[in-house]
């Protein structure tokens, strides 16, 4: 058993721009959480449900929710934080569930969770066919499991079929959570054809090895191909820094 001796949570519903620093503007929550191997996990219930209810209360009036996860680089963590809170979500608030695995190279989360793909959703949606062919429900839980778009060389064309809005609200009308675990930036530039079509996008970043200038660059890359960066967690974090030290990395 590995710990994480500190996830910290940090939302905002304020647009911040990179030149300004202002990040005393974002609130903080420190939790302590553990990360065990056994799937599905629910090791950080309380801090999920937090995460999922803060974002929530920003789209009181709307019947689905459809979140982003996505990390600057390899092996910070957004595919397990996206994993405990689509089963937090689905055990403990009883919502259908959609974990979209949207790293078609890798499959991460279908490997996470020992699961095969099967039939890309976009293929089936593109032939007018229904959602189910494409998700796997996961145990008895109300949590499915899909994968976004099949493995081609073509990234740009999968970037623009991703963000038609037909797409999206047919996922939306199927789930009452939506929410799409994006490969890191590092590696593709996929997460961005995604940004524009969700509620909010969520930066995963491994805390004190990731620089405010890294997060800051990766936001204006979102928000360019419109997104609307809602809050950022720091994954693995050994020590609290404070928020007037942190702004001055």
């Amino acid at each position: 058993m590995k710990v994480y001796e500190a996830l910290q949570y940090i939302q905002s519903k304020q647009k911040v721009s990179s030149s300004d620093g202002q990040w005393a503007k974002l609130r903080n929550k420190i939790v302590n959480a553990e990360s065990q191997k056994s799937l599905p996990g629910l090791n950080m219930v309380d801090e999920m449900l937090g995460l999922y209810q803060s974002v929530r209360s920003s789209f009181p009036h709307q019947p689905s929710l459809l979140l982003q996860f996505i990390g600057s680089r390899e092996h910070e963590g957004t595919t397990t934080i996206v994993r405990e809170l689509g089963f937090a979500i689905g055990e403990k608030l009883h919502k259908s569930v959609l974990i979209v695995d949207g790293d078609r190279r890798t499959l991460g989360m279908h490997k996470v969770l020992g699961l095969s793909p099967k039939l890309p959703l976009w293929e089936l949606v593109e032939r007018g066919g229904g959602l189910e062919a494409g998700c796997t429900l996961i145990g008895k839980s109300n949590v499915s499991l899909a994968l976004l778009n099949e493995a081609r060389s073509d990234s740009l064309n999968v970037g623009e079929q991703t963000n038609g809005q037909e797409f999206w609200e047919k996922l939306r009308s199927q789930f009452e959570f939506v929410v799409v675990d994006s490969p890191p930036m590092s590696i593709s530039t996929d997460g961005l054809s995604v940004c524009a079509a969700s509620d909010g996008v969520i930066l995963v970043v491994e805390a004190e090895k990731t620089r405010t200038q890294v997060i800051a660059s990766l936001r204006d890359r979102i928000a360019q191909h419109g997104g609307k960066v809602q809050g950022v967690v720091f994954n693995r974090q050994r020590h609290y820094i404070p928020e007037w030290l942190y702004r001055r990395l």
